[in-house]
């Protein structure tokens, strides 16, 4: 629903802003459902970008559908007799698909729309993957503050827990429009995450993110890039402030910019500061005039393969020195579906002998998170294990964390 519309719209249903008046929910809806207090997965074929949320477990991040199968082989299947049906694929407690009736009705799906706030138990993981149940990664929102560039007085809507309202620039998308939050206390978080929810045309046409201790020296940006769809996520090296400011870069010449819920999360493993990559040298399997985009910090520039994704494909990273390390992010930003779809990580101290890989795994997302056991080399290489018959594999920013 566009801006527009939307305000044409509440005119003509004044104070009708609950989400059971927005979102009409059918049992057919649901993604998962609950039964003797346990929730499990009942997704059909995980759409709307379903397939490639993670979550954080006692084992680290995993994508959801990994979860689901995890769930099924340790729990099983749940009994047929007391299922309750649920919108999102945690019984309601997310992650949401990129549907707008997902993030305004994650609840219960079987009572019609007073039960999109009714939510359900969250995946036993500790079951199923033993140790203490995962922390949540998503910062606490209260004593947050929030001010923007206009429409200030709606700001808090845009964390307020419900879909069903929102803050927006109540004028088209144009440079220079801005939200900014007080956390009320320095935090730590990697990962922004706009909805735009039932307003799916008003996510950031262009967009940088800033942080500050003060609310007046500002560092970065720390990310940047643009929207294409309802649901903007932002990776980027974990940072620490108290102040964050989300800036319009962009345009558009009808749609507005809303955020119907705002979410940071602290999605990466404790490490250290990013290493400095001034100077190192770099290696690819392609595209060499693009290698330092890696490292200019604008999510706007890239490296990339510049055809689909092969096994064999790499980057290489040569930082001078043997240095100690114990995590490699890689941002997509921009190419959100550019990510690896399946990697190995290995380190050497003379380029020539590498051994065996020291982390393996399968991209799910724009943010791409790859930790190991602390290691002391001078040369990082990553390598393209997977394929796709359409996307490439392009990195926007890149980040290697000393091990303190």
């Amino acid at each position: 629903m566009s801006s527009r519309h939307w305000w044409m719209a509440s005119l003509a249903l004044v104070g009708l802003v609950a989400q059971a008046q927005t979102y009409n929910p059918a049992p057919n809806w649901k993604d998962s459902y609950a039964v003797g207090g346990k929730c499990y997965c009942d997704s059909n074929g995980y759409d709307h970008g379903l397939d490639a949320k993670t979550v954080q477990t006692p084992q680290g991040r995993k994508n959801v559908v990994e979860v689901c199968g995890d769930i099924k082989r340790v729990l099983g299947v749940g009994p047929t007799q007391g299922r309750v049906p649920y919108n999102d694929i945690q019984c309601g407690n997310g992650p949401a698909n990129d549907a707008p009736d997902e993030a305004g009705c994650p609840g219960r799906v079987d009572i019609g729309p007073a039960g999109c706030n009714q939510k359900g138990p969250k995946w036993d993981l500790a079951s199923v993957y033993g140790g203490a149940p995962p922390a949540d990664d998503e910062l606490p929102r209260a004593g947050w503050k929030a001010t923007a560039s206009s429409n200030g007085e709606n700001a808090a809507k845009a964390f307020d827990a419900t879909g069903a309202t929102r803050w927006s620039t109540n004028i088209n998308q144009r440079t220079g429009q801005f939200f900014q939050l007080d956390l009320g206390r320095a935090s730590s978080f990697d990962n922004i995450e706009l909805n735009a929810a039932s307003d799916d045309r008003d996510y950031p046409r262009g967009y940088r993110v800033l942080v500050s201790d003060d609310g007046r020296a500002w560092r970065g940006p720390v990310a940047s890039g643009q929207g294409n769809r309802a649901l903007t996520t932002i990776g980027f090296s974990r940072q620490t402030a108290r102040f964050v400011r989300i800036e319009q870069t962009g345009a558009d010449g009808f749609y507005w910019w809303s955020i119907a819920d705002l979410k940071l999360r602290l999605t990466g493993t404790t490490g250290g500061s990013v290493l400095n990559p001034a100077g190192w040298g770099l290696q690819s399997s392609s595209d060499p005039n693009n290698r330092g985009a890696v490292f200019d910090g604008v999510g706007s520039t890239r490296w990339t393969t510049e055809i689909q994704q092969r096994p064999g494909q790499y980057f290489q990273i040569d930082m001078l020195r043997p240095q100690r390390f114990n995590k490699v992010v890689l941002n997509a930003g921009g190419s959100p579906q550019d990510y690896p779809r399946a990697y190995r990580v290995m380190v050497s101290n003379d380029g020539v002998n590498w051994g065996a890989p020291v982390a393996s795994g399968n991209g799910s997302g724009a943010t791409t998170t790859i930790s190991f056991a602390p290691r002391d080399a001078r040369y990082i290489r990553i390598e393209q294990t997977g394929s796709d018959g359409f996307y490439w594999w392009s990195i926007h920013e890149l980040s290697v964390f000393r091990a303190d």
